[in-house]
């Protein structure tokens, strides 16, 4: 078991220049944040306070650090299972399990990649089963479009998405990781399990493979 790891801390990441399926997830990231976060959320983290009270300042720093990233693991859930109400489960049983977890979590340690480590590896122990594998909502973002550097073309959200899922699941869920939660690459990796080689490989394949889905597509409609 996997989740009980601790991450290091995040190292700077180098800047890299403008690409527009980054661009693409980052702004579907950002509208999930926008979203009001349900109240199921706010009744959990009281559940759980209530079932195994901690010391006031115990308490409040890892119920701080799990509630400021819920939005983001909600993206990165619904990245992985393309279902709205499927991903907030998935979010609020990783929350569940960070809880349990929590006697082994280090402060200081990297809380991020720790508590996405134990949603991604839920997902592929048993909630992948359930996920029912339908097209991205394009009401869960809306249609924007997003330029290129050069300004002469862009890509809309939710032909991104399409294309995202059609991706090998390695390749899929760093894209999720670095480009639309804004992991680091060492996130990506003690989230992953794979080195920092590995990582980097499997972002640079997924971004090629989006744009050579999305050009497949454009080339296909144009027939």
């Amino acid at each position: 078991m996997t989740d009980t790891k601790q991450p290091k801390p995040a190292a700077k990441q180098p800047p890299v220049a403008f690409d527009p399926v980054e661009a693409a997830l980052r702004q579907i990231f950002d509208e999930v944040a926008a979203e009001d976060i349900p109240d199921d959320f706010a009744d959990l983290v009281a559940q759980l306070t209530i079932a195994e009270p901690l010391s006031p300042d115990d308490l409040d720093a890892f119920k701080r650090q799990m509630v400021s990233l819920i939005p983001a693991l909600r993206g990165f859930a619904r990245g992985l299972c393309r279902d709205r109400v499927l991903a907030d489960d998935l979010v609020q049983e990783a929350m569940m399990r960070a809880w349990a977890s929590r006697h082994t979590y280090i402060p200081g340690s990297n809380f991020r990649a720790w508590i996405f480590m134990i949603l991604r590896n839920h997902y592929y122990s048993g909630a992948k089963k359930r996920a029912r594998y339908t097209v991205w909502d394009p009401e869960a973002a809306e249609r924007i479009l997003v330029q290129d550097a050069t300004q002469e073309s862009g890509l809309h959200v939710d032909d991104v998405m399409r294309a995202i899922h059609r991706l090998p699941d390695q390749q899929r869920e760093i894209l999720l990781l670095v480009a639309g939660a804004g992991l680091s690459y060492e996130e990506a990796a003690a989230v992953t399990g794979a080195n920092m080689g590995t990582v980097k490989s499997r972002l640079n394949r997924g971004r090629a493979g989006v744009k050579a889905l999305l050009e497949d597509e454009k080339a296909t409609a144009a027939a």
